[in-house]
């Protein structure tokens, strides 16, 4: 089943300045109950003691190799994890995330066929100030099956957006020859690197198999702030370059895809989606007159123009209701959507 393959799965683990949950992560891998695999520390610069960890379980276990290099980021260190690999399949782990125990014994029931991805579900864990679970969410796919054609692949991808499914590395389990033929790598110093490199692969799958189970815990830490969920005007610009990404997925499928106009119009949609988060973000921590300043500004940008220049017909109707504000260019009815949204946002957060 391997071929010339050492190991059936590859684990790619990037490290940075996690001494506090490196250990609980590895613990997850080490006792799982599948023992055909490699893990891949990639240490990127810390300055803590998450080398010494990765050493300490180098020297306890035979299939551990620790790559050390100057910080570059998260998608220097999964791209350097990469060049190691020996596995058929390549697993990507965030060092304070876990799997569930039984993992990668399970994906092994799922790779016979060779597919060229396993997606699946995952569990957000969501902690306090004092390191306290209070609260955790599943989001997974509905059932098991196996798509392969390109149509419905490109359908599967934009409706699993909704839930993440799509958009991480770290809830799929990838073909090592599938990721080393499509030459796609993670962009480097860049934000929501996850979306840019799953929808560069997106032209690339003949087969995906979705797996109706999670074994990913995704852990989300309270007034921790992180590049994403904090304020940064440079977000945006990266947003809308994920977007024509994904528009140029659909240029690559154009004369097969049977649903292009819908899913260019989703393209449309996650930019508005994507443009709201960002004047959301304003809106917390600015004043009112900033906010319109940048509702306005936006409006005449090339970007908006391209997105919005496409009829909304084939977006569903909550989409539409979203979307039509900013497609009237209305100053008053988006700082209106914006005020109801944060509101929305806020109170479930409280909930």
């Amino acid at each position: 089943m391997k071929g010339d393959y050492k190991y059936l799965i590859s684990i790619v683990i990037p490290v940075y300045n996690v001494e506090k949950f490196l250990t609980t992560s590895l613990d997850s891998v080490f006792q799982q109950t599948f023992k055909d695999y490699e893990v891949i520390l990639v240490n990127d610069g810390s300055t803590d003691r998450s080398l010494c960890i990765c050493q300490e379980y180098h020297d306890r276990y035979c299939n551990v190799t620790v790559v050390n290099k100057v910080n570059g980021g998260l998608s220097s260190a999964r791209n350097e994890g990469m060049k190691h690999i020996q596995g058929k399949y390549t697993l990507f782990l965030d060092s304070d995330d876990y799997l569930e125990v039984d993992t990668l014994n399970t994906l092994c029931n799922y790779i016979h066929d060779e597919p060229d991805i396993c997606l699946f579900g995952y569990y957000r864990d969501i902690y306090n100030g004092s390191h306290k679970l209070i609260r955790t969410t599943e989001c997974k796919p509905l059932v098991d099956a196996v798509i392969q054609d390109p149509s419905q692949i490109y359908d599967l991808y934009f409706r699993l957006k909704y839930n993440f499914l799509s958009d991480t590395s770290w809830n799929k389990l990838y073909k090592t020859k599938f990721l080393k033929s499509s030459n796609i790598l993670f962009p480097d110093k860049e934000l929501y690197e996850d979306i840019e490199f799953n929808f560069q692969l997106l032209p690339h799958i003949s087969k995906i198999k979705l797996i109706s189970k999670s074994f990913y815990h995704y852990i989300s830490r309270q007034n921790i702030k992180t590049i994403t969920n904090s304020f940064n005007e440079k977000k945006l610009s990266f947003l809308i370059k994920r977007c024509y990404t994904m528009e140029n997925s659909i240029d690559r499928k154009n004369d097969i895809l049977k649903n292009k106009d819908y899913l260019y119009n989703q393209c449309s949609y996650w930019y508005g989606k994507y443009l709201y988060s960002f004047l959301m973000d304003i809106n917390k921590n600015c004043n009112l007159n900033t906010l319109k300043e940048n509702i306005k500004s936006n409006f005449s940008t090339k970007d908006f123009q391209h997105f919005f220049n496409k009829k909304m017909s084939f977006m569903s109707f909550k989409q539409k209701i979203l979307i039509f504000p900013l497609h009237t260019q209305n100053v008053f009815l988006c700082v209106l959507a914006i005020k109801i949204m944060s509101f929305v946002k806020f109170n479930i957060r409280k909930g």
